[in-house]
C-alpha cells in the first residue's frame, strides 16, 4: 500500500473527535472541472433517461446542449454547427431538438440571426443564481417568454 493510500487520522481541534480517512491522489490527466457547472435535477434527468419516446440521439443532443448552457439557461444554437460537432446530420439534430421541445425540456425563444435561441427548462437543470431560477420558472410557466421577430411581439 502506497503512503498516500494508508489510513490517516484527523483530530478536530474544536471537538476532539477523531476521523479516519484515506487520501487518494487525484489524476491530473482529466480536466473536466473547467468551464463552470450547472445544477441538474435528479428526478428530471432520470425521467429523460427512462422516457421510451426519446431516442438515444435525443439524449445525446440533450447532453451536448447541457455542455453549452449559458446563465439563466439560455442557449444559442446553430444546428448546423452542432450537427458537425456531433457527426450527425442537421435534420437529425433538428428532430431531436423538436422532440426535446415537445417534451417541455427545451423552450424555443427568439430568432437570433439565422438560428433560434432556446432556454432549457429550469425544472430539468439550472445554471445561474438560485434566486433567478424561481423567476425564470414563473416566466416559462406563465408563458411570458415569447418570440419577438424584428422587435414586434409574435
Amino acid at each position: 500500500m502506497s503512503e498516500a493510500a494508508k489510513p490517516k487520522t484527523y483530530i478536530d481541534a474544536d471537538t476532539g473527535e477523531a476521523y479516519d480517512f484515506v487520501a487518494v491522489p487525484r489524476s491530473q490527466s482529466r480536466h473536466w472541472n473547467r468551464g463552470g457547472f450547472f445544477m441538474g435535477m435528479l428526478e428530471a434527468t432520470g425521467a429523460i433517461a427512462d422516457d421510451p419516446s426519446l431516442t438515444d440521439g435525443d439524449r445525446t443532443v440533450f447532453l451536448k446542449l447541457l455542455s453549452r448552457l449559458d446563465f439563466e439557461n439560455y442557449l444559442h444554437v446553430n444546428v448546423s454547427e452542432l450537427a458537425d460537432e456531433m457527426g450527425r446530420t442537421r435534420v437529425g439534430v433538428s428532430k431531436s431538438m423538436k422532440h426535446l421541445e415537445d417534451k417541455g425540456i427545451l423552450h424555443r425563444g427568439p430568432r437570433v440571426g439565422r438560428s433560434y435561441s432556446y432556454r432549457l427548462d429550469p425544472f430539468v437543470a439550472w445554471r445561474g443564481k438560485a434566486e433567478a431560477r424561481a423567476r425564470v420558472e414563473r416566466e416559462i410557466r406563465d408563458r411570458q417568454w415569447t418570440v419577438h421577430e424584428g422587435g414586434v411581439g409574435a
